[in-house]
């Protein structure tokens, strides 16, 4: 038991020291395998209290040390609190140990980020929200028919009418009965045989529930022999 091997008057960081040099070790080499920090294993071994962590810390580090040594971790911990005259626990003004790799930042820095993160996280909820009122106007509105050509009624003696146009929101578009084919962008066009006299042209665009939207042109197709 290490309570039964310690002199008497021995400090915990002179019993450790000795253990240690007794199984040759050195602390370089118990910081490299254990990750524990060598500053805090000299600090230990010196018994220098005041540039180690709080007791909460300090008491794992000092367990972990004492496993490495295949010593017993509690009754290590027996010396620290009969030499040092304490009981080493953690109270309510300790602090968390600090970071040697953390950087230092300016309050303008941690408000900029914590600015610019919040911005991001509106800008996403908008453009959901938006995506889905973009997706929802295609089952409520009802569909929109552009038709660039003929853009008006009108007489021609062009045997060939050609129609073209776009729709928005439409699922499918119809010239009287016949499907007309739609690129990615709902573009469409097609071309029609007039019959001589009045030609009545009619776009019909449906959307997915059904709902349509109807465009007619009348155009008078004057036959000259």
């Amino acid at each position: 038991m290490a309570d039964e091997e310690k002199k008497e008057n021995v400090s915990l960081g002179e019993f450790l020291s000795q253990k240690r040099k007794e199984k040759g070790f050195s602390l370089e080499k118990i910081s490299q395998e254990t990750k524990i920090n060598l500053s805090y294993l000299r600090a230990i071994e010196e018994d220098d209290y005041s540039n180690l962590p709080p007791p909460v810390y300090l008491r794992a580090i000092i367990k972990k040390y004492s496993r490495y040594l295949h010593l017993d971790p509690d009754e290590v911990l027996k010396i620290l609190t009969e030499t040092n005259h304490r009981q080493w626990m953690s109270g309510e003004k300790d602090t968390l140990p600090k970071n040697r790799f953390a950087v230092p930042q300016s309050r303008i820095v941690v408000y900029l980020r914590n600015f610019f993160s919040q911005l991001l996280k509106f800008i996403l909820f908008f453009i959901i929200v938006g995506y889905i009122f973009y997706e929802l106007s295609f089952l409520v509105f009802p569909p929109k028919i552009i038709l660039f050509s003929p853009s008006e009624d009108y007489s021609t003696n062009q045997k060939e009418l050609n129609i073209s146009g776009k729709v928005i929101r439409a699922k499918s578009v119809f010239l009287k009965n016949q499907v007309l084919t739609l690129d990615e962008k709902g573009n469409f066009s097609y071309t029609l045989i007039l019959n001589s006299g009045l030609n009545q042209i009619e776009i019909k665009a449906t959307n997915h529930l059904g709902r349509e939207a109807k465009v007619i042109r009348n155009i008078n197709y004057v036959f000259n022999e």
